[in-house]
């Protein structure tokens, strides 16, 4: 490599843009919760109660006043009446967005709407896949895990 190949290394790295996460998952399985552990103070609203979510948006993790990472916390999977509506305005917001990858949030003891909440996932990133042209990796968090019981008091289910 010769001076200005290393350069132009160098100069990609400093001025890169720093990645950009899409939070996705149901209702209460804790997308604002991981939001606020990955910032390291509370700022988005939570409840047990109420929908804690109701816009898609965005927030910037920042380190010494420079973004290190971005997050788009998105909407419950299934919490609208017209999911074709939720769906567009995701797809809105993540073009805009562009999304490096999608942290799909799941409860790790629900199990009951994770075939819905996969079917969407899948609809929605190859929606996206097909408008942008670039593959969108999904990484699994499974949150709540501390409420799972111990495997030693668990008989397998086939």
């Amino acid at each position: 490599m010769n001076n200005k190949e290393l350069k132009g290394i160098i100069d990609d790295i400093k001025n890169r843009r720093p990645p950009r996460f899409l939070l996705i998952g149901n209702t209460g399985h804790g997308k604002s919760s991981l939001i606020n552990a990955m910032l390291g103070y509370y700022n988005a609203h939570v409840s047990s109660v109420k929908i804690g979510t109701k816009e898609n948006e965005p927030y910037d993790v920042l380190d010494d006043g420079k973004v290190v990472y971005s997050i788009l916390d998105s909407r419950g999977i299934n919490e609208s009446t017209n999911n074709d509506d939720a769906e567009n305005k995701l797809l809105e917001d993540m073009s805009k967005f562009i999304p490096d990858a999608a942290l799909y949030v799941h409860k790790a003891k629900e199990r009951s709407s994770m075939r819905n909440e996969i079917e969407f996932l899948k609809k929605v990133v190859g929606e996206y896949e097909k408008g942008n042209g670039v593959k969108l990796p999904i990484i699994v968090v499974l949150t709540q895990c501390d409420e799972l019981d111990p495997a030693s008091k668990k008989t397998a289910e086939y």
